[in-house]
């Protein structure tokens, strides 16, 4: 990805191919008013950078734009919990214009939903946001037999600021499932673990373990803050890492937010 624009940063990569072209979609958040967006970064098959642009804004803060394709349709399913509820968009005008599925109902504000079907349902990973602790230290998983719903929450299976907030795509091993997860302890999204699961059919999942994944040496260096997402597009992997960077117009913005979301 470039650089993040002067003012603009981005993260929360999720990826997808069409007609040889790489759809990029990334949180765009605004460092002046801390409000952020869904943009799109499209490359060719070298790729090589053709076009930036901003494609789903709402009134309230949109991050991590999950994007899956199903039945020929593509969907996306971004974080929206300052809104109260979790909003499924489908495209219209592929990549520029999205729709809300009214039909989609899922009864909570989560973060970080990340959907996928799996041995013959649909599976959701997300973490509560009716609180910031939660928000950043448990995992739940719920069930359907359909995209649309209706969605049964299995409860929480972890609780843990080392690696409990979804951070990326699912990987299916076999049997099991892997799933990325951020790291939460030093800073929020200062690293990423695989948590294992095994047992996807009638019963519950079991949890097996988690591992680590240490930040590529190459970018360390100049990135040594955290990386918080793994996404999948084919054969490319996305990966975000960040350098934090402090102001007092930064520390008063984020002690309003803290101040509004308890």
């Amino acid at each position: 990805m470039p650089e993040s624009r002067e003012g603009c940063s981005f993260s929360d990569p999720f990826g997808i191919w069409q007609d040889d072209k790489l759809y990029v979609f990334v949180k765009a958040l605004n460092e002046q008013t801390f409000k952020s967006g869904i943009y799109v970064l499209i490359y060719d098959s070298a790729f090589n950078l053709l076009e930036t642009r901003s494609v789903l804004e709402e009134k309230w803060n949109l991050a991590y734009p999950y994007v899956f394709e199903h039945k020929g349709e593509i969907y996306m399913l971004p974080d929206a919990h300052e809104s109260g509820r979790l909003t499924l968009y489908r495209a219209q005008n592929f990549p520029y214009e999205w729709e809300k599925l009214e039909g989609f109902n899922f009864p909570l504000s989560v973060m970080n939903a990340t959907i996928l079907h799996h041995a013959g349902r649909w599976w959701m990973f997300w973490s509560p946001a009716m609180s910031v602790k939660k928000k950043r230290d448990s995992l739940h998983i719920a069930i359907a037999e359909d995209l649309l719903g209706p969605w049964a929450d299995m409860g929480c299976f972890l609780t843990d600021l080392g690696g409990a907030l979804p951070g990326g795509s699912p990987i299916i091993d076999e049997d099991a499932l892997l799933l990325p997860v951020r790291q939460n302890r030093r800073t929020e999204g200062g690293g990423l673990r695989f948590l294992r699961f095994e047992g996807f059919g009638n019963t519950r999942p079991l949890l097996i373990g988690g591992r680590s994944l240490g930040l590529p040496p190459s970018l360390e260096p100049a990135y040594p803050d955290g990386m918080h997402t793994l996404s999948a597009a084919g054969s490319v992997t996305l990966v975000d890492v960040k350098k934090e960077r402090y102001s007092l117009r930064k520390s008063v913005n984020l002690f309003k937010k803290a101040l509004k979301l308890s």
